[in-house]
Order: C-alpha cells, then structure tokens, then sequence
C-alpha cells in the first residue's frame, strides 16, 4: 500500500527540506510513498478539484501563509478528509483559529526539523490505518473510492479484472482476487470459491455448498475453501460480535 503525501510552501529551500525528511522517516518505517510537493496554493487546489486526485492524498502538508491561507479551509469544504499538519513560523492566533476549523492534525514550528519528523511519523502510523478503510479503483476514465464496511464481496470477472459488490452497487476494475485477498485479509475478507473473496462481517449463513449474505445474496462454496472459511469466521466473529444472536448460522 503506498501513501500519497502532498507539500505546499512558497519557500522551495524549505519545500525541499521537508520532502527530505518526509522521504527518510518513510524509508526508516518501512512505508511506501509518494511524496510531491508544490510552491503554489492556486495549482494544488486545481489538483484537489479533481476527486481521483483528491482521495488519493493521504497527507498535506501546509505552510499556511505566503498566499496558502486559504488553502485547508477550501480543501475541507470540497470534501478532503485526509490528514493535515500545518508548519509555521506565525504566532498569529487567527492562524490556528483557522487551523482549529479545518481539523488541521497538529501545528508545528517551521524549522523545528526533529519535530516535524517526529509529528509526521505519527501521521504516517494514522494514514495508513485510514488507507486500509477504503479501496479506491478506477477503469474507463471513472473513478471510485469505496468504504471497506460497504463491501459484500469481489469476483473474478473477465480480462484480469474484479467486480465488486457494495451497498452502492456494482464496479469492475483491474485487479486480481489474490492481490485483493493479501491486502484485505487483515480487515476480514476471506476466499471462499477461487471466484469469489467475501467479507465476513456480512455472512449470514454457511453451508458445504454456499453462504447466504445479510442482503440475501447467496454465493457458492467450495469444499476446499469450507473448512479454513468457517474457522476464519468464528475468530473473526469471536473478536467482534458481542452478541451471540447475530452470529452466523453454521450449517
């Protein structure tokens, strides 16, 4: 999973020292990201007009002055709700007031490097987690960003590509099952038939031959994925579910 982290400052000597550290402190927590930086507010907000650029961002970093003021305030109110950390040399207290409205994360004093490092490493921990709640897929020129908890399943279609069905209904895109699988395991997703990878939050029934889903949906099973299926659920459920009412019927 690689992270996209955003710089703006009009100061490109700082710009750069800032990437700089952002780039380290990723290398040394072993986390996969882009970093991209830009000295100019009118031309990031351009970019951040665009959804599929905007819900890519994982993190944006400000200097809130030198013509950026206005620039959180605006990306909050299009919709962005990534992470920010304004950095500062102001002690205007207008400043923080603005930073306060747009849910800026933290406020850190410009050229405090080791506290930047240090701000930013807490960032990446909370990104990454963020990230993992959401998939973002595209195909044709269309884009979408789906919540994770709205997800029932995804299916091998043809091409090389996945469909996924969510409450919101239907999207094909590139991808494969295994890749999807690897990534989602951890947040409850697990195989049960070489063409389908379901989340087990929303079984509501297994047998030898098929799940029954929360919405109805049945979906097929395979005998050799049953076994390691009914024992991820019940760890999964265990973990989860507090009332033993609503867990799944194992028939």
């Amino acid at each position: 999973m690689e992270l996209k982290i955003i710089l703006l400052d009009a100061d490109r000597e700082d710009l750069g020292r800032y990437a700089q550290i952002c780039r380290a402190v990723c290398e040394r927590e072993q986390m996969q990201a882009q970093v991209a930086t830009f000295a100019n507010g009118k031309r990031l907000l351009f970019e951040m007009g665009d959804p599929a650029f905007a819900d890519r961002v994982d993190i944006l970093i400000i200097e809130p002055d030198g013509g950026c003021e206005e620039v959180a305030d605006s990306v909050r109110k299009d919709g962005y709700d990534g992470i920010i950390i304004y950095v500062s040399h102001t002690t205007d207290t207008a400043v923080f007031y603005k930073a306060f409205d747009a849910q800026v994360r933290n406020v850190v004093k410009k050229g405090d490097w080791e506290r930047f490092a240090d701000v930013f490493a807490d960032a990446l921990v909370a990104a990454r987690e963020r990230a993992r709640q959401y998939i973002a897929v595209s195909s044709g020129g269309e884009y979408r960003k789906i919540d994770i908890r709205d997800v029932y399943y995804f299916e091998s279609a043809q091409d090389h590509s996945v469909s996924v069905c969510y409450s919101g209904g239907a999207f094909t895109f590139r991808a494969s099952l295994t890749e999807l699988e690897e990534r989602l395991q951890k947040l409850g997703f697990r195989r049960l038939h070489r063409c389908y990878l379901v989340s087990l939050d929303v079984i509501h029934k297994i047998s030898y031959e098929k799940v029954i889903l929360n919405n109805g949906m049945t979906l097929p099973v395979s005998r050799v994925h049953y076994a390691p299926l009914k024992e991820a659920m019940e760890k999964w459920k265990g973990l989860f579910c507090v009332d033993p009412s609503a867990w799944p019927v194992i028939i």
